[in-house]
């Protein structure tokens, strides 16, 4: 098991003792980032993919913010190895970039009229759209009728709870409504109907 491992798998036990122990807030956060740099030192020498440095040098960067009060000793060492890290991975980039040349031949583009070239006939959707307005305009309506299965519990009405398996789309919203309307009407409407039998 790996350093990295055992501290993960006891982080939390980690992180409620430091304040106790020290009687600051951000010391828990100012060992995890300096950990962190640690970490992200000693993965520079090896052969960590890119991406993965550039990912631990923005979390390093976004917990060096969220810390108020950090010692400067800590800050700078930190800020060092981001930096360092920075530019391990300005070399990758320029290696790549000089490596991956390949010309483009942009001389097309001299020759192409963007008014024209841009536009595109589209006969078959011209039609459906006009077939639409004209329907539209004919009905002077839509034929669209939605429909919710969403119950609406009005608040002098005993409401049934109806579970319609049909729409399972509605089962939390529904059962919601009808807690809202028995933690919000089931009083008053118990005191209306008292005395009166079904």
């Amino acid at each position: 098991m790996t350093a990295i491992s055992i501290l993960a798998s006891h982080s939390d036990s980690i992180q409620m003792s430091f304040p106790r122990l020290s009687g600051q807030r951000d010391l828990y956060r100012t060992f995890m980032v300096f950990l962190m740099s640690r970490v992200t030192k000693l993965t520079t020498a090896s052969s960590l993919p890119a991406d993965l440095m550039y990912a631990m040098n923005a979390k390093l960067a976004r917990c060096l913010m969220k810390i108020e009060d950090i010692e400067p000793n800590i800050s700078k060492e930190v800020r060092r190895v981001m930096r360092d890290t920075h530019h391990i991975l300005s070399d990758c980039w320029s290696v790549i970039q000089t490596n991956k040349t390949c010309s483009v031949d942009l001389s097309k583009l001299s020759t192409l009229d963007f008014n024209f070239d841009s536009r595109m006939s589209l006969a078959a959707l011209d039609d459906y759209i006009e077939a639409g307005k004209s329907d539209h305009n004919l009905t002077g309506r839509t034929s669209l009728h939605p429909t919710s299965g969403l119950a609406i519990y009005k608040a002098d009405v005993l409401p049934a709870l109806f579970i319609d398996g049909s729409n399972p789309n509605m089962l939390v919203q529904n059962l919601h409504g009808f807690e809202t309307w028995v933690g919000s009407h089931l009083t008053t409407w118990t005191a209306a109907h008292k005395g009166i039998s079904d």
